[in-house]
């Protein structure tokens, strides 16, 4: 409880979220969320989460008391259209918070849409969601749900794509008390980008270990693969996949790795 109370204290002193939650165990943050937070810039962390969930309802699995588990909400007017780049946004968030406090030499990149990986293993990933917050003002309600790897050692070895933590590949642990800080901190610092999407993109491109190479695409899950090489990702963070000649773009869908 110490801990957290020196978390709580930390994250409120900044001034950027309004209503700190911590829950003891919850099934998912993001579930919890949509639920029982009705106020703009919410932060509802757990130390325990015992059902995770990510894109396509995949399971994320994480030990407790090992990792960061946590749900961001921000309001934005009805007006803005272009929901996924938000998820670029959090993404190149988080993305750029994890390379700056690991050592030198460790590969921080990110993979479309919304995985962030370390030496080419998961670390990271963001399940975005949104709900009408009012039906006066038509606001919506983004609930941006991150599981991020940090301490725990172990891994199931059936997962899609492999997984591990800083732990894993620095042999140094990570304080969440200090961690979490500088992601919230680079989050709102960092806000205005959202209305800037070229550059947005450009930044997250810079994370980005994808272009160029061939993959396998589904649109969605259960739909036949396509394979294909990577063009570009575009200021709408549309992926723009070469097909036997032919420029296809997609807005969703999953890729693997054709190795």
């Amino acid at each position: 409880m110490t801990e957290i109370l020196k978390l709580k204290k930390t994250i409120l002193e900044k001034g950027y979220i309004k209503n700190f939650v911590f829950l003891e165990s919850v099934t998912s943050t993001n579930t919890y969320t949509k639920e029982n937070i009705h106020t703009d810039d919410s932060l509802i962390i757990t130390f325990n989460q015992t059902a995770g969930r990510g894109r396509f309802e995949r399971v994320w699995i994480s030990e407790p008391f090992k990792n960061l588990t946590f749900t961001l909400v921000k309001f934005f007017e009805a007006g803005f259209k272009n929901y996924s780049l938000i998820n670029f946004y959090a993404t190149y968030i988080i993305a750029s918070s994890l390379k700056s406090v690991l050592p030198a030499g460790n590969n921080v990149s990110v993979k479309w849409p919304n995985d962030i990986l370390l030496n080419n293993k998961k670390i990271a990933g963001i399940l975005l969601e949104t709900v009408q917050s009012d039906k006066k003002d038509k606001s919506l309600k983004f609930i941006i749900g991150i599981g991020m790897n940090l301490n725990q050692t172990c891994f199931p070895e059936n997962f899609i794509y492999p997984a591990t933590s800083v732990y894993n590949e620095t042999g140094k642990s990570i304080d969440i008390s200090d961690f979490l800080p500088v992601i919230i901190t680079n989050f709102y610092e960092n806000i205005d980008l959202i209305e800037k999407p070229d550059i947005l993109i450009r930044k997250w491109k810079s994370f980005c270990m994808i272009i160029g190479k061939e993959i396998s695409f589904k649109k969605e899950l259960n739909s036949k693969p396509v394979t294909g090489r990577v063009v570009d990702v575009d200021s709408d963070g549309s992926i723009i996949i070469d097909v036997k000649g032919e420029k296809m773009k997609y807005y969703t869908g999953e890729i693997s790795f054709i190795f």
